[in-house]
């Protein structure tokens, strides 16, 4: 059996840092819904904004590189892009303030990491890959 295609380990690791980062974005969310990111002795309030600010940049690096395979007819890519940067990073840096139920942020962060994975995994073998030089189309001639 000849193995066709080749998943670079550098797309499914920029894959699975993206989906911890929305699995720390997810668990930040429940620190600020149950009022711990609001303690009066968290950093989190202070760096906030600053938090915003970078997740803008990130989410601009994030649209272009991930263009080809995450949600690839997306209209006003890098505009969506930035406003969910500017949402999640502070999100994601409000992990540290769980005290009490920090059991869950874990399973969270890995299943964030398991979906983008596959969701990468799924787009590459979808892709359609130029032949080698002389080669015939395998696809059928209605496609």
């Amino acid at each position: 059996m000849r193995v066709r295609s080749q998943l670079r380990v550098g797309h499914l690791t920029a894959a699975g840092g993206l989906g911890c980062y929305l699995g720390a974005a997810a668990a930040g969310l429940a620190a600020a819904v149950t009022g711990h990111a609001f303690e009066p002795a968290s950093p989190w309030l202070a760096g906030a904004p600053v938090g915003a600010l970078l997740g803008t940049g990130v989410g601009v690096v994030v649209a272009a590189r991930t263009r080809g395979w995450l949600a690839p007819r997306l209209p006003h890519r890098i505009a969506l892009f930035s406003l969910a940067g500017l949402l999640t990073m502070p999100l994601a840096s409000a992990v540290g303030q769980l005290r009490a139920i920090a059991s869950f942020a874990l399973p969270l962060i890995a299943v964030g990491a398991m979906l983008t994975v596959g969701v990468r995994i799924r787009a590459f073998r979808a892709r359609p890959r130029p032949l080698r030089p002389g080669a015939q189309s395998r696809q059928p001639a209605g496609r």
